[in-house]
């Protein structure tokens, strides 16, 4: 892997299932999903789980996990199965935007 690129386990869809972590010069994180998020009710609802899902409960646990990352640092969400492939950073319990950043509905521009 190159630096910046990295690897995050996140079974339960299948056993060996991974998303990528792509730290970006400007700050704008990118959390690679895969088939980790594969409905929009998940953004908001994490255990709602996915009929082809191997094993739901660790799907669920790697969801919260990831959300969770995204939220506290910012990262914006490239999923493959949601309307919109660049989702901005999960919302905080209070339903805002984290602290300091407004929500990102856009791909991050070059860099």
């Amino acid at each position: 892997m190159r630096p910046g690129v990295t690897l995050l386990p996140t079974p339960g869809h299948t056993p060996g299932h991974q998303s990528v972590l792509v730290e970006r010069p400007d700050g704008r994180d990118v959390l690679v999903t895969g088939d980790l998020l594969v409905h929009a009710v998940q953004l908001a609802a994490p255990g709602v789980a996915y009929a082809h899902e191997r094993d739901p409960a660790t799907a669920r646990a790697s969801r919260e996990e990831l959300l969770a990352r995204a939220a506290d640092s910012g990262a914006v969400l490239a999923t493959a199965h949601l309307t919109r492939p660049f989702v901005g950073p999960p919302a905080d319990p209070a339903g805002e935007a984290p602290v300091g950043r407004a929500p990102a509905a856009e791909a991050p521009s070059g860099g």
